[in-house]
């Protein structure tokens, strides 16, 4: 019954997220309304000289959904970036990573020119495209990826995406730093109270705020930091997310090396149990075979 009573609550909040956001699509098409980000009021190229591009707003949220019988969670991302020299331009090509049976959903993304014209991304220009092509043994790592348009110096891109996870998230990190500017950064994490929210921080001092509640409901972690300048490029630098300011937190719902063992059976479980049937199918073909060159061919 519990389980129900879970599934039904998740299917009614999704139809409710439906609605809204059909509700706002013309909105999205037609309208620049960011409260904190006033679009005459925000900076210019020569505020900028040495910079490419700045990052206006990049916040993301992870949330856990479900509880310990249904366990699902959601992440969040949402990103204006303006755009000030051609170099900058690389911005727009988007590339979201997953893995099923996680999904990506709820995709929207618009550029708005200098003079203010909105051009909203068809939805027939996302692609689903392996994430490593190259690389067979990670076939299984997908991404959308997608170009915004209409794309000149000077103007904004916006988008924002949700991926749903039937799990609660073995581990999740976020970035405050880039190569560009960043006006304004936050993070948050939403989970059960009862569960506790470990974290570390990278090349930067910031505590969360923190709403903390009571047992049966849900407890908020945010973090949020302005103005972060821009990490200077070096060359045989460590990568960004080494050298840059972030934050790592620590599994949620995992408090104990037993834990770790017990997600970590989940994933190869499965493949060990079949190991015996594979050494059977492969007895099978080999049959007779004369050398291991001859059961190679076979298989």
């Amino acid at each position: 019954v519990r389980k129900s009573l879970a599934f039904v609550c998740f299917l009614l909040m999704l139809i409710l997220f439906l609605y809204v956001s059909c509700a706002h699509k013309g909105d999205w098409a037609n309208h620049v309304g960011w409260e904190e980000l006033p679009f005459d009021t925000l900076p210019a190229a020569s505020d900028y000289p040495d910079e490419d591009a700045i990052i206006l707003l990049d916040e993301g949220k992870t949330e856990i959904i479900g509880d310990d019988q249904i366990p699902l969670s959601t992440f969040e991302r949402h990103r204006i970036v303006k755009i000030l020299k051609t170099s900058g331009q690389h911005f727009a090509n988007v590339t979201i990573p997953y893995k099923p049976p996680s999904k990506v959903e709820f995709i929207r993304a618009r550029t708005i020119s200098p003079n203010g014209e909105i051009t909203v991304l068809e939805r027939d220009d996302i692609y689903d495209v392996s994430l490593y092509p190259q690389y067979i043994f990670y076939s299984d790592q997908r991404a959308k990826i997608f170009t915004l348009p209409a794309i000149e110096n000077g103007s904004i891109i916006e988008y924002e995406y949700r991926v749903r996870s039937s799990n609660h998230g073995i581990s999740s990190a976020w970035r405050f730093q880039n190569y560009v500017p960043t006006l304004k950064s936050r993070y948050s994490v939403v989970a059960p109270s009862h569960w506790d929210i470990h974290y570390n921080t990278y090349n930067i001092d910031i505590t969360p705020s923190i709403v903390k509640m009571p047992t049966g409901f849900k407890s908020t972690y945010a973090w949020e930091v302005d103005r972060v300048s821009a990490l200077v490029s070096e060359y045989g630098m460590p990568s960004l997310n080494d050298c840059g300011a972030r934050i790592e937190i620590a599994p949620v719902s995992i408090n104990e090396w037993k834990d770790v063992g017990v997600w970590y059976h989940s994933i190869f479980d499965d493949q060990v149990n079949k190991l015996g049937a594979i050494k059977e199918t492969a007895a099978e073909l080999t049959l007779n075979c004369k050398n291991d060159y001859e059961k190679m061919e076979r298989i």
